[in-house]
């Protein structure tokens, strides 16, 4: 597997969100709770910004903005000139109780995003799950505590989420049209309650395996596309949040943490770090988002 390091200096209480721009080829990730957007180069070197809300993701645009997904709504941020993010969007039905949490984008360019309870007001299932085209926020699934693990298939047709819930733990799947942005009726993926960690944030790799970061396990975990674990990374930190293929070929895992809940002395230097890893397997490209992000 090759080395395991950390790249930078920033420790994130909550770092979330891990997405690669290949225009810059830099990471992005944020800081959930300072709040912050990150950004880290591969020489370490590392940019905050800080955030006017808590933010919970962030991907790219063609034009170099990007989209970062905060409490009340969608940002427009565009780290190469001096100004403020700018609200542009949000659903209607989005209560001051909610707010934002893991994300993705489908291969036509539309946002792929799930909402959760605020965590401060405790936990309750009614959490969503939303395509947004730059236009129009469709509501794909409900009943979620903590909408998680979002990632297309290599072609585009299946659609898998997670719910990192204590008492949930689970994956699922469904047929996707990228076409008409059309969801099948779900089925259950894997049940993780056997496993090591609860599922969070993942990634796809270009044969279709589906990578899950293990909150709480210190591990990515392969699935193969028919729901078999195939292999288990270990990380230097208790509380991977999610993966990201980065790099040239994308040959490289980097891996957000969180640090405020670990508990492992061993793997404390690396809590709330980027982990940086060599990809057994390359990753498959994510597409901007390519709705219209003017406020």
């Amino acid at each position: 597997m090759g080395e395991v390091k950390t790249l930078g200096a920033y420790r994130a209480q909550v770092g979330e969100g891990s997405w690669w721009d290949s225009r810059r080829a830099v990471h992005w990730s944020v800081d959930i709770f300072a709040p912050a957007l990150i950004r880290t180069e591969w020489t370490g070197i590392q940019t905050i910004w800080p955030m006017p809300e808590m933010a919970a993701g962030v991907v790219t645009t063609p034009g170099g903005a990007l989209v970062i997904a905060m409490e009340t709504g969608l940002f427009r941020f565009d780290p190469d000139k001096d100004q403020l993010p700018k609200r542009f969007a949000a659903p209607d039905d989005l209560p001051e109780t909610h707010r934002f949490n893991d994300l993705t984008v489908d291969p036509a360019g539309r946002l792929i995003i799930g909402t959760m309870r605020k965590s401060a007001l405790g936990p309750a299932p009614t959490g969503k799950l939303y395509i947004f085209d730059g236009a129009c926020w469709t509501v794909i699934g409900d009943g979620l505590f903590t909408p998680n693990g979002l990632a297309c298939a290599p072609d585009g047709r299946t659609l898998y989420w997670s719910d990192s819930a204590p008492d949930v733990n689970r994956i699922w799947r469904s047929d996707y049209d990228p076409a008409s942005a059309m969801l099948g009726s779900p089925s259950l993926f894997c049940d993780m309650k056997t496993l090591r960690g609860r599922p969070d944030g993942a990634a796809m790799d270009v044969e279709g395996g589906y990578w899950i970061a293990a909150v709480g396990g210190g591990c990515l975990h392969r699935f193969l596309a028919d729901g078999r674990l195939d292999r288990t990374l270990e990380l230097p930190a208790d509380h991977p949040t999610k993966p990201a293929f980065c790099g040239l070929a994308l040959d490289r895992l980097l891996v957000t943490t969180l640090s405020i809940r670990e508990s492992q002395p061993v793997a404390a230097h690396a809590a709330g770090s980027i982990v940086s890893l060599a990809a057994p397997v390359a990753g498959m490209h994510l597409p901007d988002f390519r709705g219209p992000v003017e406020p």
